[in-house]
């Protein structure tokens, strides 16, 4: 027996009984048919469930009746099992599904639910006309929504390899589940009711391409991006919960290179972001100067299928390099020059003539005319263009498959407009438009400076962006990088905080602290100031009092000193005027010269941090101060410290 719970015994049996004839009244018969139903029905519950909850987070799966039914309709033993897994969002009529077949083995596939079938099509026009639609769609020359796994290869695998296997299956499929969604008309639902979230949501069918959330500090904007990322990738609802698993399987995305990440800063540049040259040493202490790809361009290359092909032919360069070490190879360049091609440590590629020394052959320089074949020869790289030629002529060494139809990529680009945005992405920042996207009516392609190489850019990349809006007004961010985006606003959401009970100050308590400050601060400033939740969730792990005090100390108030530029009279009526900032005893002797009223003015404007209250306070002090902010006290006034005999003295 394996980590399946079947075994080649159970297939072999199943293999023997499938399609024929079941006789109720036999014993052996029913004895068959619940030895199959024990083995086989675990099997697929595990493997549904593992599914739902590694890759259909909140989706649902289930046994239609048939399948759990000893036999078929005609009185037959049962040709195969299968289930149905049902995404979220999903629709009640298309389905994931998995099968067996004893015959050929485990199959996954697109199908629809309860629409018929290619031999007994169903009464219900509408429904038989999605399943036509489907066939259609099915039986396109570049559809890809079925993959099967052979018995031997399936009963070898652990269930936890299996799930891999399904779920690489699943993300290969062509076109997605979405877009079948789309082409039949079917409604999305959840739940079994039509999906009628606030427009301001936005799953995959109509994510924009380019998008930025912006807002105050701490609102979530980072977090959300793996929200944003994965309704992009899968399909999940944006409104729901971020869960453990979902931040796992955003993992895995990052891991195969679905989705990047960077973040902007005043240093970052074209070079790091597109292209440049960038300088280092070979294996003879040599300095090499070739061009490297940025983030942004390896993800383009990626999403177009390049970036697979171009790690191949990094694996043919170092075979190369191994297979010449120590031995020389004769070639010659375009106009009839000889030369010698070897490889003294058998990873370096250098070249020999009879009036030159060695010469150092850059792999970028040789891979760049594997990938963009040109009889232009740049110059200097008359050997590169000569090897390259070799290789492609000798090896089976594939081209990069442009097919921006596949499966949707994600660039994250963190703190967005803390980078001059005209720097970093140079000419090629026309080319994100949706209309201008490679295979699209008005495609733009460009030559790339370093490389020289053409480069557009992919439909199928989605870019994310992060904005602090406290930190840069959106009126001041470049009109072009305006233009190209659309703006999504984060504010800070309470809400998330009402579960946090401090029992000084009972539940609600701190959602409603959030609130009512952000309520001053945007009369007192605006929107674009308000404090982030976030700033408070590490109550959620220690939910004391003492915590909140520290981070109104240590967190919120030096916070409300930068946004109001140390103009303390703010500061204190955003806090309600509770005591944690006060107004200090001036020594007069400071300004001799000043009359008593100068001074008394003075002494109004000497404010700092009560210290007394966050350290040494008594507990119902505290308490009272953090009730003041949402129910302020006219002639509150916080208690000064009890000095003792000695101090007095």
């Amino acid at each position: 027996m394996n980590e399946l719970g079947i075994s080649l015994d159970d297939v072999n049996l199943f293999k023997a009984y499938a399609g024929k004839e079941y006789r109720k009244d036999v014993e052996d018969d029913k004895k068959i048919s619940d030895q199959l139903n024990k083995k086989f029905i675990p099997f697929f519950n595990s493997w549904g469930k593992s599914l739902v909850e590694q890759y259909f987070p909140g989706g649902t799966f289930l046994f239609d009746p048939k399948s759990t039914n000893p036999v078929r309709s005609g009185g037959l033993f049962k040709n195969y099992y299968w289930l149905q897994i049902f995404p979220m969002p999903a629709n009640e009529n298309l389905a994931f599904t998995l099968s067996f077949y004893p015959e050929t083995g485990f199959e996954v596939r697109i199908d629809t639910y309860k629409c018929g079938t290619d031999e007994a099509p169903v009464s219900d026009k509408k429904k038989k006309e999605i399943r036509e639609n489907y066939q259609a769609i099915r039986d396109t020359e570049n559809s890809n929504i079925a993959s099967a796994l052979s018995i031997e290869e399936g009963l070898a695998m652990s269930m936890e390899k299996l799930v891999e296997w399904t779920i690489s299956e699943f993300k290969k499929f062509t076109p997605t589940y979405e877009d079948i969604c789309k082409k039949l008309g079917l409604e999305m639902v959840k739940n079994g009711q039509s999906d009628r979230r606030d427009t301001s949501s936005v799953n995959k069918l109509n994510h924009p391409l380019n998008q930025i959330l912006f807002g105050p500090a701490g609102t979530g904007k980072t977090y959300n991006t793996i929200n944003y990322a994965l309704s992009i990738l899968d399909g999940r609802n944006i409104n729901d919960p971020q869960t453990e698993n979902d931040r796992k399987i955003f993992k895995k995305y990052m891991d195969e290179g679905r989705v990047s990440f960077v973040t902007f800063h005043q240093s970052y540049g074209y070079e790091d972001f597109i292209e440049g040259i960038r300088v280092d040493k070979n294996d003879q202490d040599q300095l090499t100067y070739d061009v490297k790809s940025g983030v942004f361009q390896k993800i383009c290359d990626r999403a177009i299928g390049k970036e697979a092909v171009e790690q191949d032919i990094d694996v043919v360069l170092d075979e190369f390099a191994a297979e010449i070490h120590n031995k020389n190879l004769k070639l010659s360049t375009k106009t009839g020059t000889e030369f010698t091609v070897l490889s003294k440590s058998g990873k370096d590629i250098t070249v020999r003539t009879s009036t030159t020394n060695e010469l150092y052959i850059s792999k970028a320089a040789i891979k760049a005319y594997i990938l963009e074949p040109s009889e232009n020869i740049r110059q200097n790289q008359a050997y590169a263009w000569s090897i390259a030629k070799h290789l492609q002529n000798s090896r089976n060494i594939l081209k990069p498959v442009v097919d921006s139809k596949t499966q949707p990529y994600v660039l994250i680009i963190d703190e967005i407009n803390r980078g001059n945005i005209s720097k970093i992405f140079g000419e090629l920042i026309t080319l994100i438009e949706d209309s201008k996207r490679a295979g699209n009516k008005e495609q733009l392609t460009l030559t790339l400076p370093s490389s020289n190489k053409p480069f557009s850019v992919p439909k199928n990349l989605y870019i994310i962006g992060t904005m602090n809006s406290s930190d840069r007004s959106l009126t001041s961010v470049d009109i072009a990088l305006r233009r190209r985006f659309e703006f999504i606003e984060m504010q800070p959401q309470p809400k998330v905080l009402k579960d946090i009970d401090i029992k000084e100050l009972g539940k609600n308590a701190v959602s409603n602290i959030l609130e009512v400050m952000n309520k001053r601060i945007k009369v007192l400033l605006d929107r674009d100031h308000c404090i982030g939740h976030a700033y408070f969730t590490p109550l959620i792990e220690d939910p004391s009092l003492e915590n909140l005090m520290h981070i109104f100390e240590k967190r919120i108030i030096p916070l409300l000193q930068e946004y109001f530029f140390d103009d303390w009279t703010k500061i204190n009526l955003v806090l309600g005027e509770n005591g944690m900032v006060h107004t200090m005893n001036l020594d007069s002797t400071l300004f001799l010269s000043m009359n008593p009223s100068e001074i008394e003015h003075l002494k109004k404007r000497n404010w700092d941090v009560n210290n007394y209250l966050f350290q040494d306070a008594p507990l119902a002090i505290k308490v009272n101060a953090l009730k003041q902010i949402i129910s302020p006290k006219q002639d509150y006034k916080i208690p000064k410290p009890e000095i003792t005999d000695e101090e007095a003295s």
